[in-house]
């Protein structure tokens, strides 16, 4: 990892950035490094197995491996999702405080949660929806958070057109 000295405009190139926006200046430097991409998200549970049907059978998600003490949650895009038995997880007191938020993506958002729901999915209502459906509208879209059994926080958000 490059050391913060390293990643600051060298003062003979400094004046090419004057009145140039950030970006241009991050880009200046991120040129010069190999691209990064997210491949894993890991997700902590407390039962893989539970797990296994919770994203598998609940939220319909294809689950392969298993076998080595973790899972892998398949999409069609994106990163694929790592279910890792962890023995304990914090509560999370959604929205006041939140870990890793993972954002699935759905093409019908009220149908999503009617099944869902009808699964025993449990959801968090946004505070400023505008209705009972607990779905609110963001600058991405419309969304709504959920629980899993494990207390872990996640969001399905149906994108804006």
């Amino acid at each position: 990892m490059a050391a913060v000295d390293e990643l600051l405009i060298p003062l003979d190139r400094q004046a090419e950035f004057t009145g140039g926006s950030i970006l241009q200046a991050i880009n200046y430097r991120t040129s010069d490094i190999m691209a990064v991409t997210i491949g894993i998200v890991q997700i902590n549970v407390t039962d893989l197995d539970r797990a296994k049907r919770f994203y598998g059978d609940i939220l319909g998600h294809e689950i392969t491996g298993g076998t080595s003490g973790a899972a892998t949650v398949r999409g069609d895009a994106g990163p694929a999702l790592l279910l890792y038995p962890v023995k304990n997880i914090a509560p999370v007191d959604y929205p006041n405080q939140t870990g890793t938020t993972i954002v699935f993506y759905v093409d019908d958002i009220e149908e999503t949660v009617a099944r869902w729901r009808d699964k025993g999915v449990e959801f968090i209502p946004i505070a400023w929806s505008r209705d009972a459906s607990g779905i609110a509208d963001c600058p991405f879209g419309r969304f709504i958070a959920f629980r899993d059994p494990f207390g872990n926080v996640h969001e399905i958000l149906q994108p804006g057109e």
